[in-house]
């Protein structure tokens, strides 16, 4: 009786947060209205609808409160109540869960339309201020791909109808990932083909590109792409053996050796030139301080072997952007990005360590929001990431969240043995200089500028040894873990 009671109350609850507004919906020549519910806020539209909109049927089952439509000739099923949506075994996150109005399963529109661009024959574009949902022929500039096993490791050729800007990163596990930027992609063009070196290949939407993930059959030390023509494609050389191993001298893409080694570090300073970062009381600038640390902990780190890269040696302002691409191109191993606080309130205090993934509260948050202020100094300045490009981000950054969040408590702990003062713990949040790091990544908050005591433990040799030297311990820690399991 209770459980009905509680039933109720939430449906009661939920209605007071829901209205429906009427969707234009243009297909193939038709044009229709269907109704879609304004829950907290979030237009969603019902599976039932998105059924009819796809000439498909749905089946729903009650007891799992699970539902499958096919859209396209693939299976989507959905979960009442969760943010997740499966695509033929890909999971993608809807960010906001899947609700339960008058028995039918709903939506949300804004996020499930970048994931059905993957799987649709045609583009569809969603207007939010015009409640209309179009669908156009879709001019693919990504044809296909084609992969074949050599002698000494594999060739794979991605077709092109343009050329486009892309990246290519690796990560564990044999996977090989594309990055094409303003990419128009249809994922049944990218079948596992039989007897093929690629096993698994996963589509991942983001805000600007698209990710096409490659999982190969053999482990491989290095690769060399380029793009040539008749026809128009992407041509990546894949060295399963130490042979031919040589670059193709393009530092933005050059490979990442697998040697499951931790060597290669890169230090970035925060903030720099014009952009001086936070002012303490007596004006002691972030810019100065962090850059500091971060000569020191180069020091140190050189002293145990370790290859080190700065994203700046002096005082030149660095776009975000470019921080995370130095690592990339260097074959980082670790990023580790150096910051002091600030708060308007100056009796706060102490040092946290951040990594990347979405705030979980409004501190966070506006700690995220204050070090991504540097982008007003670029020329081209990208919009704020919000949540939702993180989530979708996350798509792309989760293979490297747990070593991030390793690391981060490493140097939180080792911060907390060190320094005189608070240990605020470890925090996550959107932070623009982490999210294209392609290698475990953190940002250290090592005390508040803005706090007069802390400012004035920042002006002291001291105090800022002592950070480096528990940076470096907890890197020293972090190699040793994770060498340990690749054995």
């Amino acid at each position: 009786m209770l459980k009905k009671i509680l039933i109720l109350v939430w449906l009661l609850a939920l209605a007071s947060f829901l209205y429906s507004e009427p969707v234009q919906v243009e297909k193939s020549g038709q044009s229709y209205t269907l109704e879609a519910q304004r829950i907290e806020g979030i237009l969603h539209i019902s599976v039932s609808d998105l059924a009819k909109i796809f000439g498909s049927e749905i089946y729903f089952n009650s007891l799992t409160k699970k539902a499958v439509v096919q859209i396209d000739n693939h299976s989507v099923k959905l979960s009442l109540f969760s943010p997740y949506m499966e695509v033929d075994q890909t999971v993608y996150n809807l960010t906001y869960p899947v609700q339960l109005v008058q028995g039918d399963f709903y939506v949300p529109i804004v996020t499930l339309v970048p994931i059905l661009e993957l799987i649709c024959t045609e583009n569809i574009f969603w207007d939010e201020g015009q409640l209309t949902l179009k669908f156009e022929r879709k001019e693919l500039n990504l044809l296909g791909y084609q992969a074949s096993e050599k002698s000494n490791g594999i060739l794979l050729e991605i077709f092109l109808a343009e050329n486009l800007r892309y990246e290519i990163y690796t990560s564990e596990n044999r996977w090989l990932n594309l990055n094409f930027f303003s990419a128009k992609v249809n994922q049944v063009d990218f079948p596992v083909k039989k007897n093929s070196p690629v096993k698994e290949i996963k589509f991942y939407p983001l805000e600007i590109s698209t990710q096409l993930s490659f999982r190969l059959n053999k482990t491989f030390v290095n690769y060399r792409d380029e793009v040539l023509t008749d026809p128009l494609r992407l041509q990546i050389s894949i060295s399963t053996s130490n042979h031919n191993s040589n670059s193709n001298g393009n530092p933005k893409n050059s490979p990442k050796n697998f040697d499951n080694l931790v060597d290669v570090i890169v230090i970035d300073a925060g903030h720099g030139g014009q952009d001086y970062g936070a002012i303490g009381p007596t004006g002691l600038a972030e810019k100065d301080v962090v850059l500091d640390i971060a000569l020191r902990l180069e020091k140190l780190l050189v002293k145990e072997g370790f290859k080190v890269i700065l994203t700046r040696t002096d005082d030149t302002f660095i776009p975000l952007a470019d921080r995370t691409q130095i690592a990339n191109s260097n074959g980082a191993d670790l990023f580790i990005s150096i910051h002091a606080n600030s708060s308007k309130k100056r009796s706060i205090s102490g040092s946290e360590t951040y990594f990347l993934a979405q705030a979980k509260n409004d501190e966070a948050r506006a700690v995220a929001a204050w070090e991504n202020s540097s982008l007003r100094f670029e020329k081209e300045n990208p919009e704020e990431l919000s949540d939702l490009d993180f989530i979708l981000l996350d798509l792309v950054q989760n293979q490297f969240l747990k070593e991030s969040s390793d690391l981060a408590y490493m140097i939180q702990e080792n911060m907390g043995r060190k320094l005189p003062i608070q240990d605020r713990g470890v925090d996550q949040a959107g932070f623009f200089v982490l999210n294209q790091a392609y290698m475990p990544s953190v940002l250290v908050e090592t005390a508040f500028i803005s706090n007069r005591g802390e400012e004035k433990l920042l002006k002291t040799s001291s105090f800022k040894q002592k950070i480096a030297e528990a940076i470096l311990n907890s890197t020293l820690n972090f190699k040793e873990k994770y060498e340990a399991l690749a054995k």
